[in-house]
């Protein structure tokens, strides 16, 4: 009788998947078709993503969905989590298909690694730090020991400052709203960034208004490249924005990316770095931006 009502359970739990499994797998493909497109249409992934978030996909359907279906739906959300870092849904449903792939054997370290990125990307710290302990032998990132809340409640907008060691870093807020800046968004370690700040670095015009009025913002909580960075150039003004969404009117999608600001309202904007005429057309271009701005 035991054993019936355990066969009994089993055939319900796998009719019961059936028709959410379908509608996970097909959500799952029209995430990974968005993402893959070239360039990749975040929009589209984020739409896509509604589908999947609303398939009703607990850890108890994917015990017993299909190989097939727990492969790509933890690939579909490892893509929306990485396009949609903010989105602690996707994150969490990342989490509970990797715990899926673990249970069968089925889990790579490339797959620890896009976890413990989104996990970074939502600011999960504690769960990151979990995974680096809970699989000692992978090689993870660097991730800071230490996260401080500033105790000044002085207004701005909520990022991340860097200790020189990058082992410290500290919830701080950023005041944009007064003045003339100039806001360059950035990838820790990317070349097209690098030369930009030193060719703006070898002129001493555009080395005043880099150094005195400038703040390098990065969405990438890579506290390591950070403290790096700020080594090398010896510029202090670089954060990590606590998220993206707590500045809308940038586009952290590019590399290096300038807004001009005047009182907090951007007035000006310069994608990218290089093109016909060498550094010197670049500088010149910038310092027309910053003048813009400053009218």
């Amino acid at each position: 009788m035991l054993l019936d009502l355990q066969i009994a359970a089993v055939l319900l739990l796998t009719a019961g998947c059936a028709s959410p499994e379908r509608r996970a797998l097909a959500a799952a493909r029209r995430v990974s078709e968005a993402a893959d497109r070239m360039p990749p249409e975040r929009a589209a992934v984020a739409e896509a993503a509604k589908g999947l978030g609303a398939a009703d996909i607990s850890a108890e359907r994917l015990r017993v969905c299909a190989t097939e279906t727990v492969a790509a739906v933890h690939d579909a959300a490892a893509s929306a989590a990485f396009y949609r870092p903010e989105s602690e849904d996707m994150v969490l449903l990342e989490e509970r298909v990797l715990d899926e792939k673990v249970r069968r054997g089925m889990r790579a370290p490339r797959d620890l690694k896009r976890m413990f990125f989104a996990y970074m990307g939502a600011r999960m710290f504690d769960r990151a730090a979990a995974l680096r302990t809970r699989f000692p032998e992978v090689e993870f990132p660097s991730m800071p020991e230490r996260f401080l809340v500033a105790s000044s409640s002085a207004p701005g907008r909520p990022v991340y400052a860097v200790e020189a060691d990058w082992k410290t870093v500290e919830r701080t807020a950023l005041p944009l709203d007064r003045g003339i800046r100039v806001v360059m968004l950035l990838f820790p370690g990317c070349p097209a960034a690098e030369a930009a700040t030193e060719d703006l670095l070898a002129e001493p015009a555009t080395a005043r208004a880099l150094r005195e009025g400038a703040i390098l913002l990065t969405e990438r909580f890579d506290a390591e490249g950070v403290a790096a960075w700020k080594r090398r150039f010896g510029l202090g003004s670089f954060f990590i924005a606590r998220r993206a969404s707590d500045f809308p009117e940038f586009n952290f999608a590019a590399s290096p990316h300038f807004y001009f600001l005047k009182d907090g309202v951007v007035r000006s904007e310069l994608t990218g770095w290089g093109g016909p005429g060498g550094p010197s057309v670049n500088r010149a271009r910038w310092l027309a931006e910053l003048e813009r701005a400053a009218r």
